[in-house]
């Protein structure tokens, strides 16, 4: 009975099509608004598109809008540095109990305290290094390629959060504008050609979004990274049944089988296939290099720090009582802006502060005075040594104007203009090239300190050579250097700071004793 009813209806839609392409993509078309008119509740009638279909879209937004909220503190926000976190805290949750002992050791303050209490730092050193290596073994498992998999899957549903859903409601209520909750939708049939385009969007990314429970375990798991608080079972549940609305929505109302029949039958034709959203991103590529990169920056963090503290003691040694000067712009109060948002840091903070404090305190004016009377009114008996002096003077006197150059730098016209750097840091999410002007930028800072902790201290040290011998030289019964400085530093005007300059030369040499920790200078002094 049923062959002979399809062998009539054949007929009759022979009869009533004609047997031509132009017929058969008329059949086509009919049967299409046949299957969908047995959709229920009907979102296709005479024509017009019925306001189930908004009814369905309009819950749709209301069920995502406190996830849309949740992504976007959390992963899918404008903050770069927010995001990888969280992020980075996803992927931490595929470690093997293993892996997450390994990579506590290597990314914590244990690691610091393990290379500080080793016999021998260079061999903790390797130690760390091969678990480095066997820590990022166990990305290539299956479990991190699942949890690369939720995070593109939860970049899809972000999207989704996004759509535009008010100029979709809106073609059914034009009244509607999302902004007032009290507002009741009064939704009424509308053209199908409103719809195409914000249908094709939608179709685009709903088409490929995959509701799981593993889903669901990282939206919690983003509201705990955000909160710094493990949610509450009620909280939990909460999140667990909106996600089931949204999944039945989904399916039931706006599922990409139905919605494709939509689309070819609004575009009048069958064998439209939309596009759809892919997203294959790497993030788990990118989790590993940023490992690397954070294990390294650590590292030199690690020897900086260690060093310092090492070094501590000694530094209070030559600043008794005294608090060392900051510099501006190079500073911590930047550097802990860096580490929180970057894996960037400065590494000369503590030499430069040696130096800017040891001249305030011990490079005094009165000393510079003295100086420049010895290089002035001094009979030099060596032109040689007079250039030498001379040269040496003028250049640590410059220091002091060399520091304020290198802060100065740091302003809003300098090469090193600091709102420039947060600005890259800040919006490098836009862009792989603001990553890569911040590291640069950072890069040249750390140079130019570096620079500037050599040029210095070496200037120094020659001067501490030079002022050993021009006080032993004092003290001779015909003088080398100078065959007047014994009354050049005997005159009332000098006395004082020449008594001055002796007191401090034991200063100098604890000066130099840590600058060798910093830079390359001579053995002796």
């Amino acid at each position: 009975m049923g062959a002979l009813l399809k062998f009539l209806k054949d007929i009759f839609d022979m009869f009533l099509f004609g047997t031509s392409a132009q017929g058969k993509d008329r059949r086509e078309l009919k049967e299409l608004e046949n299957r969908l008119k047995e959709i229920t509740p009907p979102i296709i009638k005479n024509g017009m598109v019925q306001p189930s279909l908004a009814e369905a879209m309009y819950h749709l937004w209301v069920q995502l809008a406190p996830i849309h909220e949740i992504l976007e503190s959390t992963i899918a926000g404008n903050d770069t540095w927010i995001s990888l976190r969280c992020i980075d805290y996803l992927f931490y949750s595929g470690f093997s109990p293993e892996g997450r002992e390994l990579y506590e050791t290597l990314f914590s303050e244990k690691r610091k305290q393990l290379l500080s209490e080793a016999e021998s730092y260079e061999k903790e050193r390797e130690t760390h290094r091969r678990l480095l290596e066997k820590l990022l073994r166990e990305l290539n498992t299956p479990e991190f390629k699942a949890v690369e998999r939720i995070i593109c899957q939860l970049g899809t549903l972000y999207d989704l959060c996004r759509f535009n859903y008010i100029s979709f409601l809106r073609c059914f209520d034009s009244d509607f504008t999302g902004e007032d909750p009290s507002y009741s939708p009064r939704f009424q049939q509308c053209l199908a050609v409103e719809l195409v385009s914000n249908l094709l969007d939608f179709y685009y990314i709903s088409s490929t979004l995959e509701l799981s429970p593993s889903l669901v375990s990282a939206i919690i798991a983003l509201v705990s990274k955000k909160t710094g608080d493990v949610p509450s079972e009620e909280e939990q549940n909460s999140i667990t049944n909106r996600f089931k609305t949204i999944a039945y929505l989904l399916k039931k109302k706006l599922d990409p089988g139905t919605l494709l029949l939509l689309l070819r039958y609004l575009k009048k034709d069958t064998r439209l296939t939309p596009a759809s959203a892919k997203i294959d991103k790497p993030f788990l590529e990118d989790y590993r290099d940023r490992l690397q990169i954070r294990y390294l920056a650590d590292s030199k963090n690690i020897e900086t720090e260690i060093q310092d503290e090492q070094l501590e003691q000694q530094i209070q040694e030559l600043f008794p009582g005294k608090k060392m000067v900051s510099l501006g712009g190079y500073n911590a109060e930047t550097n802990d802006f860096l580490k929180a948002t970057t894996a960037y840091s400065f590494f000369w903070i503590t030499p430069l502060q040696v130096i800017k404090t040891y001249i305030r305190v011990y490079f005094s004016e009165s000393v510079q005075t003295l100086l420049n009377t010895l290089m002035v009114e001094g009979y030099y008996n060596n032109q040689s040594f007079q250039s030498q002096f001379s040269t040496i003077v003028h250049h640590c006197i410059k220091t002091a104007s060399a520091f304020e150059t290198f802060e100065k730098s740091f302003g809003d016209q300098g090469e090193n203009n600091l709102a420039h750097l947060k600005h890259c840091i800040q919006n490098s999410h836009n862009g792989n090239e603001f990553c890569r002007k911040a590291e640069e930028m950072v890069n040249h800072m750390n140079q130019q300190a570096k620079s500037l902790v050599q040029t210095e201290a070496k200037h120094f040290y020659e001067l501490s050579v030079k002022l050993t011998e021009l006080l032993a030289d004092s003290k001779r019964p015909t003088p080398e250097y100078i065959s007047n400085i014994r009354m050049l530093i005997s005159a009332a005007k000098n006395r004082e700071k020449f008594e001055c300059l002796e007191k401090q030369q034991p200063f100098m040499l604890k000066f130099l004793e840590i600058m060798k920790n910093y830079a390359i200078i001579g053995n002796t002094v």
